[in-house]
């Protein structure tokens, strides 16, 4: 029986999603960058007051809000809604950058930001209030998140926290079509002679992800890259492995590589730029690019492909950065199903939204926190309603005036962060709907809890495909998820 490969439907971006697209209105870099917070925290503010009406009703006491931060009364319960503002001393600082002497190499930048020195503040347009109290050990805050804070005034003038609130996960743009429990996906691998999905009868098709190819444009390539890399174009072109392999792979609609796809090494990109006669082309003319090239030129002869830039691309370093050059990429450039993205980007397939990013956010919220589990922190930014709250405080970001695009209007069905160190995945569910922050009540059952469509959200952790050599397919209508180990023994290579 020949296979067939499904046709996966782009749809254009429903209006409440932003665009990443940096155009002549909004290529501007002479706004203040504390636009961004005042734009957040107005947007945001409603629905954290919202959800903390609800949480805090039936406290003991009736806490009431204060409008401003500096409106609090000592000795009074009440509570408070701002942008979180993290003291830490190892968090970089531009005035100490400055003053250092640079005669002297500067030290390594420490891997996390976080100390016992650590501090947490709210603050709003009217100023800013220290938080304290043993409710903060209990969770990990970063700068930029808008939170609700309950709790008492000290004599002091610090304000102990109780309990704290955040906006909570955002509404979908439509309903998912998800009939399947999680229990039953196979998220781990792939499981020889599994049912297909289309077998099962549901709808979508088979998206297939990967990151961090990171050839570099300045070495040659090894022969356990370029066996990793013809091994991963044969397994979604379908002509490798047996019979059941060749049947998933034929189901593949869409193929997104999500950032890293080259490595500029920093040293020659100096000795480049510190030498003005130099004869050498850069990276668009390096072997790897035009590796890379053909690669997407197979592919795209027989699947839609989506490139998005990551931190090692030949690319603008903040965010969002823009679509790589079509020019660089040589005859692929030509094709109608190669499409280059921003980082991050918003895409509509299959009526599913999906939020992908090459990882610079989830990497530089990570330093903040006193963990290693970045899948719960992957889960945080979708409570948050914020995928780069960070930004423009330490990852640098365009200075928006009118608009902070990261922020997180609507809950993606598919959340994709690339360039990670492992691969992971999770099904995330809110239990209640979100209110739209009009402030109106909820529909709920006899026992008072609220009713409506369950939001469901699959985030992936993408790893590098240089380090861990692994195709990630996610399904658009049963927002299944597997993983294809693209690997071969390193020993029985030849050695160059």
């Amino acid at each position: 029986m020949p296979l067939t490969r499904p046709v996966s439907v782009v749809s254009p971006l429903p209006e409440t999603l932003p665009s990443f697209i940096l155009g002549p209105a909004n290529r501007s870099y002479k706004h203040q960058y504390a636009n961004i917070y005042f734009i957040r925290l107005r947007r945001l503010r409603q629905y954290v007051e919202n959800n903390a009406r609800e949480r805090w009703q039936n406290v003991k006491g009736n806490p009431q809000m204060a409008k401003r931060v500096l409106d609090v009364t000592k000795g009074d319960l009440c509570w408070i809604v701002g942008t979180v503002y993290m003291d830490m001393p190892l968090k970089p600082n531009i005035l100490e950058d400055i003053g250092k002497d640079f005669s002297i190499p500067p030290p390594p930048p420490p891997p996390k930001y976080n100390s016992e020195e650590d501090s947490v503040v709210l603050e709003d347009e009217s100023g800013r209030i220290s938080l304290v109290g043993d409710r903060l050990k209990r969770d990990q805050f970063v700068t930029g998140i808008i939170m609700a804070a309950l709790g008492i005034e000290t004599p002091d003038g610090e304000f102990e926290v109780i309990d704290v609130c955040f906006p909570g996960m955002a509404p979908q743009a439509c309903v998912s079509q998800l009939t399947k429990s999680e229990e039953d996906m196979d998220i781990d691998s792939l499981v020889p002679g599994a049912p297909n999905s289309e077998d099962a009868g549901y709808s979508g098709s088979w998206i297939a992800l990967l990151s961090g190819l990171e050839l570099s444009t300045s070495h040659p390539m090894s022969s356990e890259t370029e066996l990793h890399l013809q091994l991963l174009i044969e397994h979604i072109l379908a002509e490798s492995g047996g019979s059941t392999d060749q049947q998933l792979s034929s189901q593949i609609s869409r193929v997104i590589i999500v950032g890293n796809s080259m490595l500029v090494d920093e040293d020659h990109s100096k000795s480049r730029r510190n030498n003005s006669t130099t004869t050498d082309p850069g990276p668009s003319a390096s072997p790897a690019i035009s590796t890379l090239s053909k690669a997407l030129q197979e592919i795209a002869l027989a699947v839609p492909i989506h490139i998005l830039p990551g931190a090692s691309d030949p690319s603008g370093v903040i965010l969002p950065q823009q679509p790589m050059p079509r020019a660089m990429f040589g005859d692929v450039r030509k094709y109608e199903s190669f499409k280059c993205e921003t980082n991050p980007t918003w895409l509509t397939i299959d009526g599913q939204t999906l939020l992908l990013t090459s990882g610079q956010t989830l990497d530089d919220i990570y330093k903040y926190l006193d963990t290693n589990d970045r899948l719960a922190i992957a889960t945080r930014t979708l409570e948050w309603r914020h995928m780069a709250p960070t930004a423009p405080d330490t990852l640098w970001c365009h200075p928006y005036s009118t608009q902070d695009p990261f922020i997180l209007s609507s809950t993606p069905h598919i959340y994709i962060i690339g360039n990670q160190p492992f691969f992971s995945t999770t099904l995330v569910t809110s239990p209640t709907p979100v209110t739209d922050g009009s402030g109106a009540s909820k529909k709920r059952d006899h026992e008072g809890h609220a009713t409506g469509p369950q939001i469901k959200c699959r985030v992936v952790l993408l790893p590098k495909f240089s380090e861990l050599p692994t195709l990630v397919l996610v399904h658009t209508g049963t927002l299944e998820c597997k993983t294809i180990q693209v690997g071969v023994d390193v020993a029985l290579l030849p050695n160059k």
